[in-house]
């Protein structure tokens, strides 16, 4: 006897310091474009460049918010489906999102993922991963043992966060912010570790 198959069906969508159309925002990567831009703080930072994503004029929380809402219709629309679908989880990941800036995001880190699920009409409460800088692809690898588990069939995955105040001053503290322009994460010669 067969087993039965497995379809998977992907979408993708993003929203960049560069964009959100997939193609622009890939070629402009092939080329070495980059998203850093100065972005003035009151404080002393070691590097005031950043990549903000979206200018939108709203409490940390509620910028949060928004951008998943952007986004994840995309998603779902490139891969066939709507965040209204029956079997449709959402799992969103988020350093530490709007909670270090917004008071009221304090009271939940999972706050903002549950009002983007209400606003794309989806019933089902959405899982939320929190592991700083992995929290994006790490709900990619919890959604998919969600599938592979049986529990869900579909799970629309991803990470969004925000430019705070607090987190720029809270690298610079850590000494995990890079001093120079351009920041090299995966390489030999990177900068910004804690000594």
């Amino acid at each position: 006897m067969q087993k039965p198959r497995r379809v998977v069906v992907t979408g993708m969508a993003w929203l960049t310091a560069l964009g959100d159309d997939l193609g622009e925002v890939w070629e402009a990567l092939v080329a070495g474009r980059s998203g850093l831009r100065p972005v003035p703080l009151d404080g002393r930072i070691r590097n005031y460049l950043a990549a903000p994503v979206a200018e939108i004029d709203a409490p940390p929380a509620e910028r949060l918010t928004q951008m998943a809402c952007g986004t994840m219709p995309r998603a779902l629309q490139s891969a066939g489906r709507k965040g209204s679908d029956t079997g449709v989880r959402l799992v969103m990941g988020t350093s530490l999102g709007a909670h270090l800036d917004d008071q009221a995001a304090r009271q939940s880190l999972s706050g903002w993922a549950t009002s983007a699920a209400r606003e794309l009409g989806n019933g089902s409460a959405p899982v939320v991963i929190s592991t700083a800088c992995s929290s994006g692809s790490d709900a990619i690898s919890v959604g998919a043992e969600l599938i592979r588990s049986g529990d869900v069939k579909c799970c629309v995955c991803g990470g969004a966060d925000i430019l705070t105040d607090s987190k720029r001053l809270a690298h610079t503290a850590l000494g995990t912010m890079s001093p120079t322009e351009l920041a090299f994460p995966a390489d030999i010669v990177r900068q910004g570790e804690i000594p």
